[in-house]
Order: structure tokens, then C-alpha cells, then sequence
């Protein structure tokens, strides 16, 4: 059976998905009424469930030398979408403004429930011109992407699993 929630294949004899924690409910009535109280009760556990998450972008920090080489200096994490701002099935925008190439790579690091997902990601930069904002946009199945824009303009990385 499918988890209500994630939509992960799970078994027959667990009580709960083991990737989100969403109960295993095996539903035989397939009405409309039945399919809106599921996905209420689904909104409802993701909703609590993603504020115990966080996405952080890992940047790095370069000294220029004298020569006009760079020597690296550090590696820190700026968080893209802190502890409690994750929406379900919608973007959350963070403020900080970001420019780059063609393409933007970037290291992400999932924080939430005692566990952590490092992924790397890439974007193309959209079509207007920078700096650009960056958001977390988290689908219906528990997965994200990044975006790269603005509400209007923006394109989105590929997805990664929230959840690790």
C-alpha cells in the first residue's frame, strides 16, 4: 500500500510510514468525502511535522592574496529556510540575495528529527537579472526543490528528499 501522505510504498503490517511517520491507514472507500478528510489529516501531520525541519546552503569563504590568488578560509552554513518556515506544497522565500553564472550549484544540508540529509543541487539562473532570491519549495510527497527568482520569474533545481 502507499502511505497517505508521502506516497511511498510501505507494508501491509506497519502501523506507521517508516520515511514521514504518517499512520498507515488502508482506506476501502474511495469517495470524494473520504479523499478530502485523508488529505486534511495529511496537510494537518505535514504541516507539524515540517517545523521540525531546516535547509541550509554550506558557502564558502575565500581571502584574496597578495599575488591575487585565493586561499580558502572557511566553510559556514547560511540557512536558506530555518527551523519552522518550511510550508507544505508551497515555497518558502528567503531573503538573502544571490548571483551567479549559468548555473548554480549548490550543497544543501536537511536538518530535522535527529536526522540530517546533505545533497547537492543544481539550478540554471533564471531569466532576469540579478541578484535573485532563493526559496524552498516543498511538495506534496515530502520532497523539495530549490528556486531561484522571484514569485514570478525563477527556475527550480532538481528535487531532493526533505526527509533524507
Amino acid at each position: 500500500m502507499k502511505c497517505q501522505l508521502c506516497a511511498r510504498e510501505i507494508s501491509d503490517n506497519v502501523s506507521e510510514c517508516p520515511r514521514c511517520g504518517f499512520p498507515a491507514i488502508n482506506t476501502t472507500d474511495e469517495s470524494e468525502e473520504t479523499r478530502r478528510y485523508m488529505q486534511k489529516q495529511a496537510d494537518q501531520f505535514a504541516a507539524g511535522l515540517l517545523k521540525d525541519y531546516s535547509v541550509s546552503v554550506k558557502v564558502y569563504a575565500y581571502d584574496r592574496k597578495e599575488d591575487g590568488s585565493l586561499s580558502f578560509k572557511e566553510e559556514r552554513e547560511m540557512p536558506l529556510a530555518p527551523q519552522g518556515s518550511l510550508l507544505y506544497g508551497q515555497t518558502f522565500w528567503n531573503e538573502q540575495e544571490f548571483s551567479a553564472n549559468k548555473k548554480l550549484t549548490l550543497d544543501l544540508v536537511c536538518r530535522g528529527r535527529g536526522k540530517e540529509n546533505r545533497v547537492q543541487v543544481t539550478a540554471l539562473s533564471p531569466a532576469l537579472p540579478a541578484p535573485w532570491k532563493a526559496g524552498v519549495l516543498v511538495y506534496r510527497d515530502l520532497t523539495a526543490a530549490v528556486i531561484v527568482g522571484n514569485e514570478d520569474v525563477n527556475t527550480t533545481s532538481e528535487t531532493f528528499d526533505l526527509l533524507g
